[in-house]
């Protein structure tokens, strides 16, 4: 690897790589900086866009009195340049920076209709696009839980930016367009440099590709299987979940409880056969409410056996157990019941603070909100989620309100973190839910999986075993650009386990199209709600989950997939599909966006000897036609519905 760093002279680099992987041709790069790191020219041959870059720099660190940055960059071998960015405080004062970096300001794209540029700016359900008139900015969050941003040429080729940060480090990401002119870039969360301190911010890299976003998102995939280790290894059973099943000890939302508070008497076998009739089948078993008491609240102490008794649940866990279902059990990961006795003794130690010092009251003026970031309550919810998977006897652990990492921001000067404002306003949560979820992971038993209510950022993700996620809820959204709404969580972190909720703590009604989505992603579905109530499942959606749940558990060593491909090439742009592999089979998960029938060509497979095609959604033979090697699919899929196709090897 070679490295060159910005001095007085001026800096010119030519990138002269062929890379075989991405077919990258010689000379695809060609990049001139002056003194100050200002672009003076640009030539990128690979998407055929003639770039004209504006004179700013590569980087912005405002007024930054006394700060000397320091810039390098290094070419490296995949058709990429690796810049790197040191702020040294040469000043005799502390001094906040909120550095920008890497950024592309005001380049201008010439010779190129404006419809033929796309961008991918991966926030939560958002796809490719080329609107021409766009404005992103999203916090390093559950929101926008990658690190890359994607700018192409349809048919041609295109720019990629990443940061390769594996610290959680609070940042933003942002892209704007008007037209043929592009920003784009980064910006830290502010830190003060006292004298003489340097910051070696993250490493960040340009590079360009060929092909349209599957390439920069394969090139992004391939350096997080490089860089995430989780802390235990991911568990089958979990990855095999598609129906979870949320119960109730105690009446909930027109759901009468499993507790019978007159006879003490537990029974969630009876709830769990209920869904089982409904749904077609039961995987994994989550007790919501187990924890609370009418004197300690829903949640902080988690202690309730002078109100439960705690022989009724460990035997009714054992059985559900025994009958192949695991079990996970609820706790809040933000909020202390003020009547629990750990509220009392620490709530208001402990707890967070807005940027004008108030309590937080986001569900009402009651809870505490403890702060992740103090240590006596990280050590203090560690135990207890420790302590009440043994006593139960729990094969998994949830955390409420995390992964999400956007929604408070601690001003407590009391607790001895940093409490300056910025304006990236995740106020160190992302780092601070990570830290956290680490230290449970690490307390509990290896064989207990973890999750939480919202899939966080990439980095995050080794530190739990999957999470519930709001990504189709959201890519539903018509301004996300999203028709055949995928979720990119699911095959940007494939062995990390998603559970979609369509409609939280409400009714699914009639949409049997978003239970579709949920299996054109090949996803768990959360379930939620009385069965009682025909408003909440109703039969339509009943036999939907049922069809879906048979496919997805019948042909979960290709839905395990560490190789799945999202959005791959159709014979028809309204058909959309995505891609599991497996050594004993491949699946096809299809879904026609258009809102008319189609029946006709919709992919187009390699063809090897002995193969067999079958539709599953139909449950009938394929017959393709063969033709120079390829194997022609034909189906009839109706508007908005989805179909399966499997390749028996």
């Amino acid at each position: 690897m070679k490295k060159t760093t910005l001095s007085l002279f001026v800096l010119v680099i030519c990138l002269c790589v062929f890379v075989q992987c991405n077919n990258i041709p010689k000379e695809c790069f060609i990049l001139e900086c002056n003194e100050q790191g200002a672009i003076t020219n640009f030539v990128e041959n690979t998407s055929k866009m003639k770039w004209k870059p504006s004179s700013f720099p590569l980087f912005d660190i405002g007024k930054g009195e006394g700060i000397s940055p320091s810039l390098s960059v290094e070419s490296v071998d995949n058709g990429c340049y690796r810049l790197l960015l040191v702020l040294t405080n040469n000043g005799n004062d502390s001094v906040w920076v909120e550095p920008r970096f890497p950024v592309l300001k005001d380049w201008e794209i010439t010779e190129v209709e404006s419809d033929e540029i796309y961008q991918l700016f991966p926030r939560q359900g958002e796809m490719a696009n080329n609107t021409d008139s766009i404005s992103y900015a999203e916090v390093y969050s559950g929101n926008f839980p990658f690190q890359f941003i994607d700018v192409y040429r349809i048919g041609h080729g295109g720019i990629m930016l990443q940061t390769l940060d594996d610290s959680n480090y609070p940042k933003k990401y942002y892209l704007d367009r008007n037209k043929n002119i592009l920003s784009m870039g980064v910006i830290y969360r502010a830190k003060m440099l006292a004298p003489g301190e340097s910051w070696s911010l993250p490493s960040a890299e340009l590079s360009v590709h060929q092909g349209d976003w599957h390439a920069a998102f394969t090139q992004y995939r391939s350096w997080l299987k490089n860089t995430l280790r989780p802390i235990t290894a991911r568990k089958d059973w979990f990855r095999d979940v598609y129906n979870f099943r949320q119960t109730f000890l105690y009446d909930n939302s027109g759901e009468t409880g499993a507790h019978d508070l007159k006879t003490g008497k537990v029974d969630l076998i009876a709830k769990v056969n209920e869904s089982v009739n409904a749904f077609g089948g039961v995987d994994y078993l989550h007790l919501f409410d187990w924890g609370q008491t009418p004197d300690q609240g829903r949640c902080g102490d988690y202690f309730p056996w002078h109100y439960l008794n705690k022989k009724e649940l460990q035997s009714q866990v054992k059985k559900v157990k025994a009958s192949g279902i695991p079990v996970g059990l609820y706790h809040e990961g933000y909020l202390l019941s003020p009547t629990s006795k750990v509220c009392k003794e620490h709530g208001t130690d402990w707890q967070m603070l807005d940027a004008k010092s108030n309590r937080y009251a986001r569900f009402g003026d009651g809870y505490y909100y403890p702060c992740p970031l103090v240590e006596e309550w990280r050590e203090y919810i560690a135990n207890t989620v420790k302590r009440s998977s043994e006593e139960v006897g729990a094969d998994g652990v949830y955390i409420d309100q995390f992964g999400f990492g956007w929604q408070y921001g601690c001003y407590n000067p009391s607790h001895g973190h940093d409490v300056h404002h910025t304006s990236v306003n995740s106020e160190m949560q992302v780092f601070a839910e990570a830290g956290l979820m680490n230290h449970i992971k690490r307390k509990i038993s290896a064989n207990i999986v973890t999750y939480t209510e919202e899939c966080p950022t990439d980095i995050s993700t080794q530190y739990q075993d999957g999470s519930f996620s709001y990504a189709i809820c959201t890519g539903r959204d018509s301004v996300r650009h999203n028709p055949a709404v995928v979720n990119l969580n699911r095959f940007a972190f494939p062995d990390y386990k998603l559970f979609e909720i369509l409609h939280i703590d409400d009714p699914i009604g009639h949409d049997t199209i978003g239970i579709k989505h949920v299996f054109f992603n090949g996803e768990g579905l959360w379930l939620s709600g009385p069965l009682s109530n025909p408003k909440w499942f109703p039969e339509d959606v009943r036999a939907t989950i049922r069809k879906c749940y048979s496919i997805l558990s019948t042909h979960k060593e290709a839905f395990r997939s560490m190789e799945p491909e999202p959005l791959i090439e159709t014979r028809q742009p309204f058909i959309y599909a995505n891609y599991f592999p497996s050594e004993k089979e491949c699946v096809w998960t299809l879904f026609n966006a258009s809102n008319s029938i189609y029946e006709g060509d919709v992919l187009e497979i390699e063809a090897m000897e002995g193969t067999r095609f079958y539709d599953a959604w139909n449950d009938r033979i394929i017959e393709p036609k063969f033709k120079n090697g390829k194997a022609m699919i034909q189906m009839k899929l109706l508007p908005k519905d989805v179909g399966c196709v499997i390749q028996i090897l």
